[in-house]
């Protein structure tokens, strides 16, 4: 049973002797994980900005607002407060390093929490209009949209992370088998040290958002009407491809084997295992309580060893919480 003749329509040979030239393949059929969305609240109504796992779950932080939230799974929300700082327009939370760390734009203070709920202030070299952070395994490298750039290898402790300066213009950073990449001004730019960058070939890409997965690189255009992706295993040179509709895409992330693309249209979601081929995947969920697509970020976790997405909306006390995987691989 599950095995079928090379030339189909053919039977399988009973009996093999010497005068026989015969050979069968299982044929098999994976089918693609489902694609289920539900919809939860979070307990205000914010700008949400941010969103990470860690062991505790997910925390999202907000624009304009010192309120952050907690989940063990995305389900259960809870308020938490965050580090009260003047300008508190969070912009990136990431887990690394046994916490939570969260950076600022227009401000020389962050903040760190060791559980996502209790947080205390940091300071940072200077005050930039701070856009991305990234956590490389050893080290929290943050980046701002006019050239600096600021590490810690604790959250705590920062200090300023180049001799000269990173690309200006820039809008989101990933690091990956050693080698960091920042989107900035249409462009790739790449660095094995964080300090000394140098620009991608083509010179001119089309994209704004970056992550790191699969031993690759991939990166969208985020905007209206858009559907530009590309994916490098160097950083240095680019391929690039499309996404499977033109829509306002917002944001990808990458975990567990397929990277996700989501827009701001809640009908237009996107998966791809090598960031070459995308697959347009629609919500295959029965009920459906809310619809919500005004998506800001993204953050992947496996709370309870399910495979998680958890998307932020802005100006809404809604989140989505997507449920799905990667096409199982299987040779012969």
């Amino acid at each position: 049973a599950g095995w079928d003749h090379m030339t189909p329509g053919w039977p399988i040979e009973t009996v093999l002797d010497e005068t026989t030239k015969y050979a069968i393949e299982p044929n098999i059929s994976v089918e693609q994980p489902p694609f289920f969305i539900q919809y939860r609240n979070v307990p205000s109504v914010l700008n949400w900005s941010s969103a990470a796992y860690g062991p505790d779950g997910f925390v999202i932080v907000a624009n304009n607002s010192n309120i952050g939230a907690i989940s063990a799974d995305g389900i259960e929300w809870q308020q938490t407060s965050l580090p009260s700082i003047a300008s508190p327009n969070w912009t990136k939370v990431v887990y690394g390093n046994g916490a939570y760390v969260a950076i600022a734009e227009n401000s020389a203070q962050g903040g760190r929490s060791t559980d996502g709920e209790t947080w205390t202030t940091v300071t940072l070299p200077s005050s930039q209009p701070w856009i991305d952070l990234v956590w490389t395994g050893t080290v929290f490298y943050a980046i701002s949209s006019n050239g600096e750039a600021a590490s810690s290898t604790d959250g705590q402790t920062w200090g300023s992370a180049t001799t000269g300066s990173t690309p200006s213009g820039a809008s989101s950073i990933a690091y990956g088998n050693g080698i960091y990449v920042i989107i900035a001004a249409n462009a790739a730019h790449y660095s094995t040290n964080g300090s000394t960058w140098s620009t991608a070939s083509p010179g001119v890409l089309s994209v704004n958002k970056v992550v790191y997965g699969n031993h690759r690189f991939v990166a969208i255009e985020v905007g209206s009407s858009v559907g530009v992706s590309a994916y490098s295993f160097d950083g240095a040179t680019w391929y690039v491809s499309t996404l499977p509709v033109t829509s306002s895409w917002r944001t990808v992330e990458y975990g567990q084997g397929v990277f996700v693309a989501i827009s701001n249209n809640a009908t237009d979601y996107a998966e791809s295992a090598d960031g070459k081929i995308w697959t347009n995947r629609n919500d295959d969920s029965t009920v459906k309580t809310i619809t919500i697509g005004n998506y800001t970020a993204m953050a992947f976790g496996n709370p309870s060893n399910a495979p998680t997405w958890l998307a932020v909306e802005s100006g809404s006390n809604n989140v989505a919480i997507i449920d799905t995987g990667a096409v199982a691989v299987v040779r012969p």
